[in-house]
């Protein structure tokens, strides 16, 4: 329940009994298996605490056994397929680190695993979405290399696959979501290349799913917050469309769904955040719509919501950008 610390003394007390069990039997998989999941569960601890370091070092020695088993047997895809997980969780640190050029080495050599296990049985679904996710990571670190085309290709392949999953199964809300996530994706970069059609129709396509998923469940805040998320890309674009009112539309849309979960929640800072944001937004389009005293009205409740995370959170390097932020644009705004 947040107590990282706890946990991570609990994870090595574990830890230390599955490394006593493998040093016996170094022959049992089983207990190797166990050794390397001590390993991936300390080291996602250690990136909650901003340890990366020393993350890495236990992903890579999680993944040092996850070698070793699936070199050992490579017909046994649940040891490939661990290998695969290991690879993308280091790549996961590395992108934190900066190092894209080693990240992306680290997601091509999962992706290669997941390949070769969806190639081999193409009708398992769960081989299939991991491959997507490797085309998904891919794409995301050949766009913070500037490499947009290569991200869109990479994007693209993951939403193939995702489309023939959700269409197989249209009840399964993982597989919609992770459609709609594909589409995001995609209009991300149409919009980085100036292509504001494409992306509107992306952002308009992920919409379409967000709110089935969020009307058949209305109490996921999961898939409340996704419809949010969406109607602010389309805000968004309008914005850079020149289409101001359209863009207040869409933006008091996701102001509206954020407050409802930030009322259900009070103490979810994320809610409250999202919140924030979205004042703010709305505040950029009055500007531009010439409307100082509205703008003002909307920024001031962004930094009233933001001022209220830092009385809870003092130190928290975001909400003091945040607020920081606020209090200067109310500054040049004469608020």
């Amino acid at each position: 329940q947040g107590d990282l610390t706890g946990a991570l003394a609990d994870f090595e007390a574990g830890m230390a009994i599955s490394r006593s069990l493998a040093e016996a039997d170094p022959g049992n998989a089983g207990w190797q298996h166990d050794l390397s999941v001590s390993h991936e569960k300390i080291g996602g601890v250690k990136v909650a605490q901003g340890d990366l370091a020393g993350a890495l070092a236990d992903f890579e020695a999680g993944m040092a056994i996850s070698r070793r088993l699936a070199l050992a047997d490579p017909g046994n895809a649940k040891w490939q397929r661990d290998l695969s997980v290991s690879h993308n969780r280091i790549g996961e640190v590395k992108v934190a680190q900066g190092d894209l050029t080693g990240a992306l080495a680290d997601f091509e050599a999962g992706m290669a695993i997941s390949r070769r296990l969806a190639l081999a049985d193409p009708g398992n679904a769960g081989w299939q979405r991991d491959l997507s996710v490797s085309h998904y990571k891919i794409g995301d670190v050949k766009v913070a290399q500037g490499d947009l085309n290569g991200g869109l290709a990479a994007f693209e392949a993951g939403m193939a696959i995702s489309r023939r999953l959700a269409e197989a199964d249209p009840d399964n809300a993982e597989w919609q979501r992770d459609l709609s996530v594909s589409h995001n994706k995609i209009g991300d970069v149409k919009a980085a290349q100036g292509d504001l059609p494409g992306a509107l129709a992306a952002f308009e396509a992920d919409m379409a799913i967000s709110r089935r998923l969020s009307q058949a469940d209305p109490r996921n805040a999961e898939w409340q917050r996704d419809l949010s998320i969406s109607h602010e890309r389309i805000g968004d674009v309008k914005v850079a469309q020149d289409d101001l009112n359209g863009a207040l539309a869409a933006f008091a849309e996701a102001m509206a769904i954020s407050r409802n979960l930030s009322r259900t929640d009070p103490g979810n800072t994320g809610w409250q955040r999202d919140l924030s944001v979205s004042h703010n937004k709305i505040g950029d389009v009055k500007v531009a719509q010439g409307d100082l005293t509205g703008a003002r009205r909307e920024i001031e409740m962004a930094r009233a919501i933001v001022a209220g995370l830092l009385d809870r959170y003092p130190d928290h390097p975001q909400w003091r950008r945040d607020f920081a932020y606020l209090d200067e644009r109310l500054k040049t705004l004469g608020g």
